[in-house]
């Protein structure tokens, strides 16, 4: 905003003029180069750290193995054997945390090519639907994304952020739920709803759900998010969160065809 006064022939004060400038444009474009900024240098990291943690993690899977093999043939007590399921649980969970590193790190040019999404959206959900029904939580998919158009994509990077979003909303609801799979096409331009009954995310904590690194999980390396927003930006499109007093809703913004048909 900038405001200056106007005065007459005479000098004397006659009024304001008043300006303003839309601005949102540039602030989401600074923001999409301080991301990508940020992407590049954490995928860099996330490389470095896998290479060096892959080879020390696979000798000390192998030797937990050759260690539980051996006890097992000495009657262990059932504390030993509580301390060493505890060790066997830990070492996976590095190795998850380790691929998730390696997951964020190579994601390098998209493999394109049509890509159903009427059909990808029911093979995610058909791919969940068992832990679905154990956490009692109900997914629907509205008509409106029964009928969308065959799209240009990457369809596993896609599939891995839907599924991603999915199972978020999930494990939003530990009491059970709803999950609503929705979309809406305009113009050139597909916009795909994830949508559950749960909490949400809290507004203090809403500008940072898409950071590398962070959760608000007691488990996981708070890649998920992060990856699923580098995903969709390769595609030329978006990742956006709102919440309601209905709960939470992820919107992916998708373009039909890529310009220059590449990321």
């Amino acid at each position: 905003a900038f405001c200056q006064t106007l005065n007459d022939f005479e000098g004397k004060e006659i009024g304001n003029v008043l300006q303003l400038r839309d601005v949102t444009e540039r602030v989401l474009v600074d923001d999409r180069m301080r991301r990508m900024e940020r992407y590049l240098g954490l995928g860099s990291l996330a490389g470095g750290l896998h290479h060096e943690i892959k080879n020390p993690l696979a000798a000390l899977s192998l030797h937990v193995q050759l260690l539980e093999e051996q006890i097992e043939e000495r009657d262990p007590s059932d504390e030993t054997l509580r301390m060493l399921g505890v060790i066997k649980k830990e070492v996976h969970r590095i190795g998850d945390v380790l691929q998730s590193f390696q997951d964020f790190a190579s994601i390098g040019r998209l493999n394109l090519g049509p890509v159903n999404l009427p059909e990808l959206i029911q093979r995610q959900v058909k791919l969940v639907r068992p832990r679905a029904d154990q956490r009692k939580v109900t997914i629907h998919i509205e008509p409106s994304a029964e009928s969308l158009p065959t799209i240009e994509a990457d369809q596993t990077r896609l599939e891995q952020v839907l599924l991603n979003l999915i199972l978020n909303s999930m494990e939003a609801m530990p009491e059970g739920g709803e999950v609503t799979i929705s979309a809406q096409h305009a113009d050139d331009v597909v916009h795909l709803e994830v949508s559950d009954t749960g909490p949400g995310v809290p507004d203090d904590l809403r500008d940072r759900i898409f950071d590398p690194y962070f959760t608000t999980k007691s488990e996981g390396t708070g890649l998920g998010l992060a990856l699923c927003d580098k995903i969709m930006r390769q595609h030329q499109g978006g990742l956006d969160y709102r919440s309601t007093d209905r709960g939470a809703t992820f919107r992916l913004t998708l373009p039909l065809h890529m310009k220059n048909g590449e990321a």
